[in-house]
């Protein structure tokens, strides 16, 4: 059972007017591809956007469930970018350095290569992909990378396979040591945090269960992971 507290219906038809907008633009749909996703015409969604009427309480479940969005959120909020996108910030909240969160009102929608576990021994043997994930465009993000292991799946649960790591390119000489970090290690994806352990650089995963990685900073592209899409949130 759902249980939703409506606000009076103009406030109600200003934000899902929005918010439906809203996640069509950051999905790339338009009114009839929306409208297919639910059964319905194109002039049923041009009728909920302009607020000349609302949708049944069950489309409005099936809207927040198709898009993993609260439902209460959509009809008494206006969505953000975040919102619908459900990316999560990686790193230590109190820390600044991982305050980058973006004003989405009032920031553009990029696309960055997208790398899936399917694709990534072709990435890693071309150093290009024709996949892109449209994202806000202050994350700063230059790659999209899907975990494939549970290497970063430490007590908190936080990273599970499937999740996509948002990476920015980064420097050896500029490592944080509470940041996660991503290199290519023998033609696979590693991902853990850097450490010094007998004078040689190694990426730790956050999962004990999985061995130290050599670095070799001559050699070796390295990404910070700047943010993270949780599989059972997309």
């Amino acid at each position: 059972m759902y249980l939703i507290k409506l606000l009076n219906p103009f406030t109600l038809s200003d934000f899902l007017a929005h918010n439906l907008k809203k996640i069509r633009a950051v999905k790339q749909l338009n009114q009839k591809d929306f409208a297919d996703l639910f059964g319905l015409s194109r002039a049923n969604i041009g009728s909920y956007e302009e607020g000349r009427a609302h949708p049944k309480l069950e489309i409005l479940v099936e809207i927040a469930k198709k898009f993993s969005i609260n439902l209460e959120q959509l009809v008494n909020a206006q969505l953000s970018v975040n919102d619908i996108l459900n990316f999560g910030e990686v790193g230590d909240s109190e820390n600044d350095h991982y305050k980058r969160l973006a004003n989405e009102e009032n920031n553009a929608i990029v696309n960055v290569p997208f790398v899936s576990v399917k694709d990534s021994s072709l990435y890693i043997s071309l150093g290009r992909t024709n996949v892109v994930l449209t994202v806000p465009s202050s994350f700063n993000a230059d790659l999209a990378v899907e975990l494939a292991d549970t290497c970063l799946t430490d007590q908190s649960g936080r990273y599970q396979p499937g999740d996509v790591l948002l990476l920015n390119k980064a420097l050896y000489d500029q490592i944080n040591n509470a940041q996660v970090y991503a290199v290519i290690h023998h033609k696979k994806w590693s991902f853990g945090k850097l450490q010094r352990i007998e004078n040689q650089l190694h990426l730790v995963p956050l999962n004990d269960l999985f061995p130290p990685v050599k670095v070799d900073p001559k050699t070796g592209k390295l990404w910070e992971v700047v943010y993270f899409l949780g599989k059972n949130r997309r």
